[in-house]
């Protein structure tokens, strides 16, 4: 097992020398089997510092209670650094929402990343197995997957490794074994109510009876679609760099023109940006048929709250609900923040040409103070002779529907003076020469 592991280790970079290791111990097999490896790796030019940490997930009573006084037991009598703590899983997971095995793999992760800091090591080694490996990729594939999902776990997620994935559950058994260790068995593991029990159960033995060494093919399998599917990922994220407006929406012809390969890749990677969270693939599905659309507007509810959002062909995600905001004085001069956009202004003695991108009001034809308010039903905005209600001048702009509650309508006590994103009213454009304010944003 310590050849394989070592081998497996150096082909991915997992361990490096000097390295300052956190394994996560559970006290079963794989994990105590990990833990003992790479102490032994401490007797020969390797790993500088190895620590162990439990996560005491209160879900088995006083059988929790006992794998950690096991693993602590264990980490005591070999001069090993030990750090554990205890968790209300159950309570988590009716608190955020989840199933108890996602609760309780989010606050093991929680609770390894705050060990880690504490005892300042480099990286984080959990015992995953071959087999675990296996029963992942069988599991995405019976839910429905893609290639990422048929390239199993990976062996590194940021500074968390994983260096048993070439080793099978048997070998971390015999390792232990032969060394007249004795390990902890989770009695939940033959609880046919998870899924997982029931494929290690009934499917993994009849495929290995089938292919002994279908381990080790899953693992090529896994090898090969991660290498695959990095390699997708990188060329949809260069693609949707490329695609991207000044304004970070994706213009949907740049998604259907794009090789169908990368298509969704492009959509997931948008949506991850914007803090749209992983979405699914029906998500996807729905987001592609949004950019099929000849509708002007259109929208999809996506995960976390927010929306994929189609306005006059050009696709962006935002928050379902848009936050808006209240009205406020506007600072002349200075700077004053609204809807999401800072507005700062100055007094210029002498008009002469518009800034780029500015709003110019006459200083002279403001009546009273100025504020800064969302769009109303009715407003209305005169721009040369023509005059308009603020949502028509917004639809014919092509503004967006989900940015107009927030672009900022500036009024004095006469009415609106200018709509941010659309320009100033008539009454107030200066002419040459008058003073005027300034206002860009």
């Amino acid at each position: 097992m310590n050849l394989k592991m070592l081998q497996f280790s150096q082909l991915h970079s997992l361990l490096p020398p000097n390295a300052r290791v956190l394994a996560a111990v559970s006290g079963g097999a794989d994990s105590l089997s990990l833990l003992v490896a790479l102490c032994e790796r401490r007797c020969e030019p390797g790993l500088s510092f190895v620590a162990c940490a439990h996560l005491n997930h209160g879900l088995r009573g006083a059988e929790s209670d006992a794998d950690e006084i096991f693993v602590r037991d264990f980490c005591a009598a070999r001069g090993i650094p030990f750090v554990s703590e205890r968790a209300d899983v159950a309570g988590l997971a009716k608190a955020r929402g989840r199933g108890l095995e996602e609760a309780a793999r989010v606050a093991r992760y929680e609770f390894l990343e705050r060990a880690a800091a504490a005892l300042s090591c480099d990286v984080i080694a959990t015992g995953h197995t071959a087999d675990d490996n296996m029963e992942t990729v069988l599991l995405n594939l019976v839910r429905g997957t893609g290639l990422r999902g048929l390239a199993g776990i990976p062996p590194r997620r940021g500074h968390i490794v994983r260096p048993l994935l070439a080793v099978s559950r048997a070998e971390t058994e015999a390792f232990l074994t032969q060394r007249g260790i004795a390990w902890r068995t989770d009695a939940s593991n033959a609880d046919m109510a998870y899924a997982r029990n029931r494929l290690r159960r009934d499917v993994l033995p009849a495929l290995k009876a089938l292919n002994p060494a279908a381990l080790r093919t899953v693992g090529r399998l896994t090898a090969q679609a991660r290498r695959d599917a990095d390699f997708l990922d990188e060329l949809a994220q260069a693609l949707l760099a490329q695609s991207l407006t000044a304004e970070n929406t994706l213009p949907a012809s740049a998604v259907l023109t794009a090789p169908p390969a990368l298509r969704g890749r492009m959509l997931r990677a948008f949506c991850q940006d914007a803090g749209a969270g992983c979405p699914e693939e029906a998500h996807i599905d729905g987001l592609l048929a949004l950019c099929r659309t000849t509708r002007k507007n259109a929208r999809l509810s996506l995960p976390q709250g927010f929306a994929g959002i189609l306005s006059y062909g050009v696709l962006s995600v935002a928050p379902e609900c848009p936050p808006g905001f209240v009205p406020v004085s506007l600072a002349l001069p200075g700077e004053t923040v609204c809807g999401g956009v800072t507005l700062r202004a100055r007094y210029v003695p002498a008009f002469e040409a518009a800034p780029l991108g500015a709003l110019c009001l006459c200083a002279g034809a403001i009546v009273g103070g100025v504020t800064a308010r969302p769009r109303t039903e009715g407003d209305l905005l005169r721009l040369g002779t023509v005059r308009k209600t603020v949502k028509k001048w917004m639809i014919e702009r092509k503004i967006p529907r989900h940015l107009r509650q927030n672009l900022p309508v500036l009024c004095d006590e006469q009415g609106i003076l200018a709509v941010c994103g659309l320009g100033a009213d008539a009454r107030v454009a200066p002419v040459s020469g008058e003073a005027y304010w300034e206002i860009l944003g």
